[in-house]
């Protein structure tokens, strides 16, 4: 395309032209009743070289999914159900911090001060 050939030229560069040099264009190279469903959705134009395959069709079966690779996986948006729970609070409103847990030997007791032992708290 960029060296002058049209895109239906190019297209037909990759689907019906090898099909009919291999003999097979009776089964293969254009979407019609009774040929192979053979084809390939993409996420824009077929001949861009940023457009990326998102399905693969071969014989009417999904052969490949895109969102199934796991090659993605560091590109693909999250479900949200797999992100953190965000806390929304309202204008003015300030966010209550939760305050530590004592463990359940410390219940009730306050920490010794400086230079005395728990022991000397007790007397």
């Amino acid at each position: 395309v960029r060296g002058g050939l049209s895109e239906q030229a190019a297209i037909e560069a990759l689907t019906i032209v090898p099909a009919r040099l291999a003999g097979v264009d009776h089964r293969v190279g254009t979407l019609e009743v009774g040929k192979d469903a053979d084809c390939v959705i993409t996420d824009g134009n077929l001949l861009d070289y940023a457009t990326f395959v998102q399905w693969a069709v071969v014989d009417g079966t999904m052969v490949y999914d895109k969102q199934a690779e796991m090659y993605y996986a560091h590109i693909r948006p999250r479900p949200e159900s797999e992100l953190a729970p965000v806390k929304k609070v309202d204008a003015g409103e300030e966010i209550e911090e939760a305050a530590p847990e004592a463990s359940e030997g410390d219940a009730g007791e306050e920490a010794p001060k400086d230079g005395e032992s728990a022991e000397d708290e007790s007397k």
